[in-house]
């Protein structure tokens, strides 16, 4: 058994528990789950599409990249590089500002197109005038490649899934960022990262502020985690307090979780179509505070799409923040004096990040990275934030809302910090 057998195992148990299957009367036993689940009354047929299939079907230029990083992951880069309807043709000779978008974990590039048309982040962005770059973390459903490490590979798994976001930091933000930049011959970019892809930014900018400044104009953080003191989900909590879980879980050699898969999906869409008000449950159990903020005839479309697998490293790795209070590289333990030349995890050193710009939008709703640890955060950063501002909003709201101001508010940020 491994974590996706379990994750899907607990759906459908409560699938089972709130879904009234036929009208027709049966006999005990005899519900029919796969007719069900191929029954999805989503109309929506963006829960069916690929990111390039909903491109197009709605009008926008896209191209896709493979991009290799230093330790041999190959990612997956997309980009959508026209307004709606433009001439692909006409819109590539364009010099147009470059933005690239990062999601969180076990997420992927999908999480930004999501939403109605209108609202999701990525297609406002490109009828804004940019040219949109949206990268995909190494081991999730597009990125989960390597030159000579097989992710399947019975003994090849433990070192391809041996990552938190301090490698995803190290390797894929400089590989996704230099071949951005080489590809449009731009100088500089902005990037926009939510939830983890704003903790591998933030972590990035701490160990190479030079860098980050000679290729980065300004960061847009939606929902960044970084000190987890104050997290309210409970259950989240609890999680993370169980070592004896996560022990197990490891003993049975699971070290990928969520991974992408076809009835998995067919299983998600179709809980949060028959049963918004359970999904919507399940989102407030772990992400959101409230979920009012949502559009919730998007749900069913988002959960088509996620989660998108990552490693249970990330997931250790957050649970070590969680239980320490601290935003601290990852705890290896005993060998903390082999990796790290000392007996504890360093902190990650924001004050070592300077001379930056960075537009942190924060979520009174969002269980996950709360008003109380963003407020630290913006202490620790100083006068790199030049923009600050709250919304009502959950973790999951900020790919989901039906009010998008907080995504005007960056793109005016944006403007009014122009780069080329």
């Amino acid at each position: 058994m491994n974590g996706n057998h379990i994750l899907i195992l607990l759906i459908v148990i409560i699938f089972l528990l709130v879904y009234k299957y036929d009208t027709q009367p049966r006999k005990r036993g005899q519900i029919n789950i796969p007719k069900v689940l191929h029954e999805n009354k989503t109309t929506d047929e963006d829960s069916k599409r690929s990111f390039s299939r909903i491109c197009r079907s709605k009008g926008y230029p896209f191209k896709k990249y493979k991009v290799l990083t230093e330790d041999g992951y190959w990612l997956t880069l997309f980009r959508i590089y026209g307004t709606k309807n433009e001439d692909p043709t006409e819109a590539l000779q364009k010099s147009k500002p470059a933005v690239f978008f990062q999601h969180g974990v076990v997420d992927s590039a999908d999480t930004f197109i999501m939403n109605d048309e209108d609202k999701s982040p990525a297609f406002m962005t490109a009828n804004a005038g940019y040219d949109v770059w949206l990268g995909n973390s190494r081991g999730n459903k597009y990125s989960r490649e390597h030159q000579w490490l097989d992710p399947d590979d019975s003994e090849e798994k433990y070192v391809f899934f041996d990552y938190s976001f301090e490698e995803m930091a190290k390797y894929d933000v400089p590989a996704f960022i230099d071949f951005i930049l080489n590809t449009t011959e731009k100088e500089k970019l902005a990037v926009l990262g939510h939830s983890q892809g704003a903790t591998t930014m933030l972590v990035k900018m701490s160990e190479d502020i030079d860098w980050w400044n000679k290729h980065v104009s300004i960061f847009a953080c939606l929902g960044g985690v970084g000190r987890l003191q104050h997290t309210s989900s409970k259950l989240v909590k609890d999680l993370a307090n169980q070592n004896l879980l996560l022990d197990a879980v490891k003993r049975l050699g699971v070290v990928e979780i969520c991974y992408h898969n076809y009835y998995q999906s067919l299983i998600f869409s179709t809980i949060c179509s028959i049963s918004p008000s359970l999904c919507n449950f399940l989102i407030e159990l772990v992400a959101d505070a409230s979920s009012e903020a949502n559009n919730h005839s998007r749900v069913d479309v988002f959960m088509a799409h996620y989660p998108s697998g990552s490693s249970l490293k990330s997931f250790e790795h957050f649970a070590q923040i969680i239980v320490s209070g601290k935003f601290q590289k990852f705890d290896y333990g005993a060998l903390n004096l082999q990796v790290y030349n000392q007996t504890t995890p360093p902190k990650v050193d924001l004050k070592a990040i300077k001379d930056t710009k960075i537009i942190q939008i924060v979520g009174t709703a969002d269980h996950l990275s709360p008003v109380e640890d963003n407020l630290w955060l913006k202490s620790e950063l100083g006068s790199n934030v030049v923009f600050y501002e709250e919304y009502f909003l959950g973790h999951t709201s900020f790919l989901l809302a039906n009010d998008m101001q907080f995504m005007k508010d960056v793109l005016h940020q944006f403007e009014k910090n122009k780069w080329d």
